[in-house]
């Protein structure tokens, strides 16, 4: 527990109704109030674009600044940003375009960050392809059938492990595989229709298809 603010007080004794008659006040004491330096919550990722995001969150009453670390997908060295409280926002800048970034945040409760809470669990989010790259599919060695589809065939030597479904913003979908004669079916929830990509992160191939 951390200190917050330290009250000091004094009480009297009155001895009629008005206060007139009253004793003298105690000696002057003091009490503290604490908070808990908790991690930061409510975590979104808003203004995303092929090189740009934005990370807010609700912060804590005990920060002192807030430690934003990110990194791209598959690489091991962490980008930190200080964020000094009360602000619970961060642009970040100079992101590549179709590419997947891990990031985490903390709460610093005091400047060396020696009082912290420890870092969120580690998400994720998908920066948007430029609309070049989506065009460009032709060279793909997956293919979508029919398409566009209503039930859609990914035919193609891939493993399902390996792809990410996204809608045209770059917003990976939750989607599922069932395995068909020729390859997989993809499965999407019914209100994610209209142009989709997949991306096979280990080819770096992308195609685009509609689903109905």
């Amino acid at each position: 527990m951390l200190s917050l603010t330290t009250y000091e007080y004094q009480v009297r004794t009155d001895c009629d109704l008005a206060g007139t008659t009253a004793s003298a006040y105690s000696a002057t004491q003091t009490f503290t109030t604490t908070c808990t330096c908790s991690k930061p919550t409510n975590i979104t990722v808003t203004n995303l674009t092929q090189t740009t995001a934005t990370v807010n969150w609700v912060g804590n009453v005990c920060a002192y600044q807030y430690r934003l670390q990110y990194r791209k997908q598959g690489t091991t060295t962490w980008t930190t940003k200080t964020i000094l409280a009360p602000i619970v926002t961060k642009a970040l800048t100079g992101l590549t375009a179709n590419s997947i970034y891990e990031y985490h945040l903390r709460t610093d409760c005091n400047s060396g960050g020696t009082i912290n809470s420890g870092f969120t669990t580690t998400t994720t989010f998908t920066t948007p392809l430029r609309m070049e790259e989506v065009d460009n599919t032709n060279a793909s060695t997956l293919t979508v059938t029919p398409n566009p589809c209503n039930t859609c065939e990914i035919i193609g030597t891939a493993n399902p492990g390996d792809l990410i479904i996204t809608d045209i913003l770059g917003r990976k979908l939750n989607a599922t595989y069932t395995k068909s004669s020729n390859g997989f079916y993809i499965n999407v929830p019914e209100s994610n229709k209209g142009i989709l990509l997949i991306r096979n992160i280990m080819t770096g191939e992308v195609v685009k298809f509609v689903k109905e």
